[in-house]
């Protein structure tokens, strides 16, 4: 099985301001659950659309900024994003990954030499598939992405108001919750004692990752209760079973969800260009690779027909520090740091790496308008018009749940995102006439990412709320096994 290199850019970024730490909390009460049972039909409908208005009162990124997230080599260091295209072929299929991330420090010269031992941190993985069609008898191929995720790593969390630090490596995604809610039945039934080790939820991996979904709200729970009704339709006589006995029945079943397609993440061991990386230079556990290192993996590395280099033009912003900071507890500052995973989040599923927007709903109907100003996709595509509407449909629906769900009455978002730089959103919200600016850097979101605390209270608080929410639902509604 062949791995090969075929594209690489480094881009550079402006400096942002500090991104602080929001990580996912519950807020599960008998009003949510009402309103989750109600929206989904007794958990039948599990779609998006229906959980978009609802989502966030069960499940948001943090109101308050719980401290400042430390950047390798700190905020105020000028460095390249990094985008790195690579082809995995064997005689069956041929498979696209496409990593990105940043360099430590902005080590590459006006004429283009790139230091060796500065290092990359991978940020993002997308993985995806050429496709064949012919239409009207012409052949035309084109890329679907298979799956999008951040590339996790223990993260640290600085008090603004000491100088004490506190690592972040607790995980939050779905499937840290539900085998959190296994590992709890298998300790009370003694099938698993103190000291074992779930592979399923730690950080103690070459690689970890999480779906790009886990990080929106909506998809969270989207994902969780379908889960849910596909492991109690495999387990129908256990389930009814263990209702009868203890009414608990998701702890029973999330061993299985964890499992489910629906949550269980990607595993980097099947991976040759993870293998490849893990095994031939420094990278894994969280640890960065070398420019060198990945010269000597793809000597191709350095053909001008791979590697590319954007300089920063003449006269280029070089900070966005003039911005809104982003520890404040505003409403503007929780709907943007939200958009800050939602965007990139729909952007990679339909791989685009740049896309600009405007969406309002300050009409005398209220209804929203969403218009896209910009787009330029991963690699040449040949159905751009049709992944731009998917893009403007999902944008649509999932942002206006969202802000409804938020309290947001009515509102103007502006939204410029480049993956491989900043995304920058201007915001008014519920009859403001002034707009609220902020700026983050979209090329290393995995580290302010909402599904890693420094708390195992938080994985702990927000799985048995998760559970309490499944067991309530379907056995209020009669839909415990039969949907």
């Amino acid at each position: 099985m062949s791995v090969t290199l075929k594209r690489i850019v480094f881009m550079w970024t402006p400096i942002n301001n500090p991104m602080h730490h929001r990580p996912f909390e519950s807020g599960l009460t008998p009003q949510s659950i009402n309103m989750i049972e109600n929206a989904t039909r007794g958990g039948l409908n599990t779609g998006i659309e229906n959980l978009a208005p609802v989502a966030s009162h069960v499940l948001r990124p943090a109101n308050q900024s719980k401290g400042l997230v430390e950047m390798p080599y700190g905020w105020g260091e000028g460095r390249y994003a990094v985008m790195a295209m690579f082809e995995t072929s064997n005689a069956l299929a041929t498979t696209i990954d496409v990593l990105t991330g940043y360099t430590s420090y902005a080590g590459i010269t006006p004429s283009g030499a790139v230091d060796t031992q500065m290092q990359i941190f991978f940020n993002g993985h997308t993985t995806a598939r050429p496709t064949h069609n012919v239409v009207g008898g012409r052949r035309t191929s084109t890329i679907v992405s298979d799956g999008t995720r951040q590339v996790l790593k223990p993260i640290m969390v600085r008090d603004p108001h000491t100088p004490h630090h506190v690592n972040g490596e607790v995980m939050l995604r779905p499937v840290d919750t539900m085998a959190y809610l296994n590992r709890e039945s298998e300790f009370m039934s003694g099938a698993l004692q103190p000291g074992d080790i779930d592979t399923r939820s730690t950080m103690n991996l070459p690689y970890v990752t999480a779906k790009r979904d886990s990080t929106i709200s909506t998809h969270y729970l989207s994902s969780v209760m379908g889960a849910r009704k596909a492991a109690a339709v495999l387990n129908q006589e256990a389930v009814m079973n263990d209702y009868n006995s203890s009414g608990d029945g998701s702890a029973y079943l999330a061993g299985y969800m964890a499992s489910n397609d629906s949550i269980r993440e990607f595993d980097g061991a099947a991976s040759a260009l993870v293998n490849k990386l893990i095994s031939q230079s420094s990278f894994g556990a969280g640890m960065p690779v070398t420019v060198g290192e990945m010269q000597a993996i793809w000597p191709n590395f350095s053909d001008d027909r791979v590697k590319e280099i954007i300089m920063p033009p003449k006269g280029a912003i070089t900070s966005r520090t003039d911005t809104e900071g982003w520890g404040g507890s505003t409403l503007e500052t929780t709907v943007a740091y939200s958009l800050c995973h939602l965007v990139p989040a729909i952007m990679s599923k339909m791989l685009l790496t740049q896309l600009s927007f405007v969406m309002d709903n300050r009409t005398l109907d209220r209804r929203v308008n969403l218009g896209i100003t910009g787009a330029i996709p991963m690699a040449d595509l040949l159905d751009m018009e049709y992944r731009l509407e998917s893009t403007r449909m999902a944008l649509m629906s999932e942002l206006s749940g969202m802000l409804a769900g938020m309290g947001v009455g009515d509102y103007t978002i502006k939204v410029q995102c480049n993956t491989m730089s900043t995304l920058d959103i201007t915001l008014m919200l519920n009859g403001a006439t002034y707009a609220s600016e902020f700026s983050a850097p979209a090329y290393c979101d995995a580290i302010y990412t909402p599904v890693i605390s420094t708390t195992e209270s938080s994985l702990k608080t927000i799985s048995n709320d998760l559970g309490r929410l499944l067991d309530d639902v379907y056995q209020h509604s009669g839909n415990t096994v039969h949907y």
